[in-house]
């Protein structure tokens, strides 16, 4: 082959693979690979990734309350049989009424189950008391359930006294609850702590209260009872008295 042929023929091949080309080519393969993930990172996000994310979020949402209750257990308060019986004389020892003088030296203790079947007379007196000597007499009024040592439904304290002997009468408010041994007992025991003073403590049911009882006696029913019973009870002015009827025990022969 002579001089002039072969250098036509790598003149030839220069024109075909020339640097320019190959650095398109280089640039094209680039992009072409560079297109390709960016289509399967949008295929993958459309249908994989949002989906996951979705699921997660669901089973995120349905299982809160367990997790929670995992991480966060919940603190429930304790009950009354939780706690011990000094504890429950705190706690309900906030929830007590207090009137008067703290430092005062005749004081009053009222327990009742509940504010609504409390004595009505009983609490109009203790009240009474307070406005006529507020410096001198200390009123708890406590309207709770009994604790597992009480065993009264209900407890008066005068002095932390439920029992007082007053000369030959002797006074146990567990055991007769009346309204004017509690007016007595009061009154006798702030004479017996404050002696004789000018203006004593004198008690007595309020009119407003008397009148309520009087119209609930006459819109009360009236009572029935017999003859013989009558004599041996007190009957009320409304009261029926029937007639004795004595039952006849004839017996009739068959025929």
């Amino acid at each position: 082959m002579s001089q002039s042929e072969f250098d036509n023929k790598e003149k030839y091949s220069k024109s075909l693979f020339s640097d320019h080309d190959s650095v398109q080519t280089l640039a094209r393969i680039k992009q072409q690979g560079a297109a390709e993930r960016r289509r399967r990172l949008r295929f993958f996000l459309k249908y994989f990734l949002l989906p996951c994310i979705l699921i997660l979020v669901l089973i995120a949402f349905a299982l809160r309350k367990p997790i929670r209750q995992r991480f966060w257990p919940p603190v429930h308060p304790m009950t009354h049989t939780e706690l011990s019986e000094s504890e429950q004389k705190n706690e309900m020892g906030k929830k007590q009424k207090r009137y008067g003088n703290p430092e005062a030296k005749l004081r009053i203790y009222l327990r009742f189950m509940e504010e609504q079947f409390a004595p009505e007379g009983i609490l109009e007196l203790a009240h009474s008391a307070i406005e006529s000597k507020p410096s001198e007499i200390f009123l708890i009024v406590d309207f709770r359930p009994k604790l597992a040592s009480e065993k009264e439904e209900y407890q008066i304290l005068i002095n932390d006294q439920e029992t007082l002997s007053i000369g030959n009468k002797t006074i146990n408010f567990q055991e007769n609850l009346k309204e004017k041994d509690f007016i007595l007992a009061l009154e006798y025991m702030h004479a017996q702590h404050y002696g004789k003073v000018q203006k004593p403590l004198k008690l007595k049911l309020s009119e407003g209260l008397l009148e309520k009882r009087r119209k609930a006696e006459e819109a009360a029913l009236p009572t029935v009872v017999s003859g013989k019973g009558a004599v041996h009870s007190k009957t009320s002015d409304k009261a029926i008295i029937l007639p004795d009827f004595k039952a006849d025990t004839t017996v009739i022969s068959p025929r």
